[in-house]
């Protein structure tokens, strides 16, 4: 069992019976969806998924995980994936098929549990950004302020996000703290969101750096949460 099979494997022990999951963008979100499926079937759980992606929709069904809506009912947990977490426990993420579904889900769950591959590189930092395709330009001026930008390809061509958006990477200046970012950010015309997830993991698992050394530790934050209800 490798560093993330352990993760994950920690994160679905602690789903409980009747719980409604949000589950974040990761390529590894199968491997998610077969534990559940296994506890469901092992444990006779009721448990219904609210994917970030219909990719991840798509698996769930291949699974035969119920699905339900964000609207439905408020998240126990949510799964969540992060390229980089600092010592503060605020992550980023970089792997989203929408990072305005990513924190949508985050903000609405009473748990955040968030596998993570490393400690944040304080010196090199890289911030996606969902942004409007109209006027894209003027918006990666703009973003160019907190350090180099570009917008992300995808098969030489722009990257699109479920909301049919773009992303734009930033790698951003040492002297620039993430939650100025954060606050910054959402007031230039076009960002409509950011990879900066601030104060919303409640537990970080660890999968290690680097394969070979498959590192595993938990951290906990201390703390609420921030909720907020789902409108019907």
């Amino acid at each position: 069992m490798d560093g993330f099979q352990k993760a994950a494997k920690e994160v679905v022990d602690s789903i409980k019976n009747g719980y409604t999951i949000g589950l974040g963008t990761s390529e590894k979100i199968e491997e998610i969806l077969k534990l559940i499926r296994q506890r469901i079937l092992r444990e006779k759980l009721k448990i219904k998924v609210v994917p970030a992606s219909l990719w991840a929709a798509s698996i769930a069904t291949q699974h035969n995980v119920p699905l339900t809506k964000l609207n439905d009912k408020d998240l126990d947990m949510v799964v969540e994936f992060a390229e980089e977490v600092d010592h503060n426990l605020n992550y980023i993420k970089r792997n989203t098929h929408s990072l305005i579904r990513d924190k949508m889900l985050a903000l609405c769950a009473k748990k955040v549990y968030v596998i993570a591959e490393k400690k944040m590189n304080e010196s090199k930092r890289i911030v996606p950004f969902e942004v409007s395709a109209f006027g894209v330009t003027n918006t990666l001026k703009a973003l160019s302020v907190f350090g180099p930008a570009h917008i992300r390809m995808e098969r030489d061509k722009p990257f699109v996000t479920e909301g049919a958006n773009m992303i734009i990477d930033v790698e951003l200046g040492k002297e620039y703290d993430l939650d100025d970012v954060e606050y910054t950010c959402k007031k230039i015309p076009g960002v409509l969101e950011s990879g900066v997830f601030m104060n919303l993991a409640d537990k970080v698992i660890w999968v290690g750096e680097e394969a070979k050394t498959q590192e595993f530790k938990t951290k906990e934050t201390k703390g609420n949460i921030p909720i907020l209800k789902t409108v019907v």
